[in-house]
């Protein structure tokens, strides 16, 4: 029988992996929820030190909407509710994984190289104003703002203050 997986599905499984690299090479390990019902697909946390824990929403897209300094993306309306909660006890992190529309250019690999086109971008929404759409919301996120092992290790170390400065830090 053949492999019968859907466009969607590989998406989903390709952006789980890429934020699987990105944290393994910032020293983080990844953690799947099984049930998403809060718009939280994974949590990530360092392998090892400070003692912090963020939740993230993952998405996949061909269709992310670049400027000179944006990218936009049509976030479901529930997902975008859900990460614009404040009283949380993990901060929520939207990342979208931006890839080729031919999907056979989206990752090869020979004894050489790895190679994933594109990347992906984060954002936070905690505090933004709730939305009234019926669908989607259109959320713009700074270009700047790559999905990268530097990125998620100052997204930690900043949390990890924050927890410092209410003492709630081991």
């Amino acid at each position: 029988m053949a492999i019968e997986t859907t466009e969607n599905d590989i998406k989903e499984r390709l952006s789980i992996g890429y934020v699987a690299l990105v944290s393994a090479r910032a020293g983080c390990q990844v953690l799947e929820i099984p049930v998403d019902r809060e718009s939280c697909d994974i949590e990530i946390r360092p392998v090892a030190g400070a003692p912090v824990r963020i939740d993230v929403q993952l998405k996949a897209t061909v269709n992310l909407v670049h400027t000179d300094d944006m990218v936009s993306f049509a976030l479901d309306v529930k997902n975008y509710n859900d990460l614009c909660a404040t009283r949380v006890a993990n901060p929520q992190y939207l990342v979208v994984l931006d890839l080729p529309d031919d999907s056979e250019q989206w990752l090869s690999a020979d004894a050489n190289e790895l190679v994933f086109k594109r990347c992906a971008f984060w954002l936070s929404l905690k505090g933004q104003p709730r939305s009234d759409n019926v669908a989607t919301k259109t959320v713009h996120i700074p270009k700047d703002q790559v999905f990268n092992p530097e990125s998620l290790t100052n997204i930690i170390m900043e949390r990890f203050a924050q927890l410092e400065e209410q003492g709630d830090a081991a």
